[in-house]
């Protein structure tokens, strides 16, 4: 996982044309350390804080050797530069590996030569609440030093190989949200867009969304299976005499697609599919009622053999619209199905025969034949 994260590091500071000398890891792998040149480090911090999925905290230090002396003399540098008249101030020390002095040797020889060396500026030691923090961490034959802990925007995993998640994306913004969710416990995602309506704009406004979703991705493309799914809605409906079984057929009906275009080219031998993702939820903000839903659900695997997963099913509206707004405050939301009934019903076996009587599979294959791939540069 730790190679992965690099890999993923390197190729998110690349992407924004930040340079960097090298990277290696530290003695114990308790750290990733990158050296790059003063003038980089603010850019490298913001991109590293907001888009790249397994960081947790980014912290800009100087490098030392593990010799108590030079760790003094450092720190004083570092003192010189932060601290102001009448400060408090604490050392937090860490030691990994075999040294002959501790952790608190540290604090208490660097605190002490910090209090002497800026006698003019009145210091006081305050351990439980100071104005300023010098961190040490002393690992093996090296010590950094850094003042800031800079906490990332969404921590999580690191996105690796061997995790691959198709997304069903209707046009739901919670759709794309189930995908980052995922995105973000490391999975690899392939949307697979379902345009319901006739013109464009719909669809427009979906890879808009992906657009943004994709700057979090850590691969060159990230590829786009979109289907032009409005001619089998508009017969679904256009047939159908109780149109309170439209949405339930419907949602089945894209799941058996999944399942076709699994099978195919498009997917067969190149990678292997560990689940689905879709943008469900409880907060009755969708075209589907909650009950429906859940049906839906229960039955899901009569027409598709992988889990589902509903990483949006706990959250909140007000989680929600925050989330959306957290990722980009560009993602669009806004109705997305032409045909929705008012009232909704679920009956298994009743949309089950609707399905077999209407003779749904060549229009399917058709579909099928004339998906669109569409790569989008992460």
């Amino acid at each position: 996982m730790l190679k992965t994260l690099t890999k993923n590091i390197i190729f998110s500071l690349k992407k924004n044309n930040i340079s960097f000398h090298k990277y290696q890891y530290t003695q114990d792998f308790a750290r990733i350390l990158f050296f790059l040149k003063n003038e980089d480090i603010n850019n490298a911090i913001g991109v590293l804080k907001k888009k790249v999925f397994g960081i947790h905290s980014i912290s800009p230090a100087i490098r030392t050797s593990s010799i108590l002396k030079n760790i003094i003399n450092r720190t004083l540098e570092i003192g010189k530069d932060i601290l102001d008249q009448n400060d408090s101030f604490a050392i937090r020390a860490r030691r990994s590996g075999k040294h002959p002095f501790t952790s608190q040797d540290v604090a208490e020889q660097c605190g002490y030569a910090v209090l002497s060396c800026f006698k003019d500026l009145n210091l006081n030691v305050n351990l439980s609440n100071p104005k300023k923090k010098i961190f040490i961490e002393v690992r093996d034959n090296f010590t950094y030093i850094f003042t800031r802990i800079i906490k990332t925007d969404w921590g999580g995993l690191p996105i690796e190989p061997g995790k691959h998640i198709i997304n069903m994306d209707i046009g739901r913004p919670t759709d794309s949200l189930a995908a980052f969710l995922l995105m973000k416990r490391g999975c690899n995602i392939h949307p697979i867009i379902f345009n319901l309506f006739e013109n464009k704009k719909n669809l427009d406004s979906i890879l808009s969304n992906w657009k943004i979703i994709g700057t979090y991705y850590n691969d060159k493309n990230l590829d786009l299976n979109i289907i032009n799914f409005n001619p089998i809605l508009k017969k679904i409906h256009n047939e159908i005499i109780e149109k309170k079984y439209v949405c339930a057929l419907c949602n089945l009906i894209r799941l058996k697609i999944i399942s076709n275009l699994l099978k195919s080219s498009h997917f067969k031998g190149k990678v292997k599919i560990r689940g689905l993702t879709t943008g469900i939820n409880l907060t009755n903000i969708d075209c589907c009622p909650n009950a429906v839903d859940l049906d839906i659900l229960a039955y899901s695997n009569e027409f598709l053999d992988l889990p589902v997963f509903t990483s949006c099913i706990g959250l909140e509206i007000k989680e929600i619209i925050d989330m959306l707004n957290k990722i980009s405050p560009y993602l669009k939301g806004k109705k997305y199905c032409p045909y929705c009934p008012k009232n909704q019903e679920f009956n298994y076996q009743l949309v089950y025969d609707l399905y077999e009587s209407m003779n749904l599979e060549k229009y399917i294959k058709k579909e099928l034949f004339e998906v669109k791939n569409l790569n989008i540069y992460s």
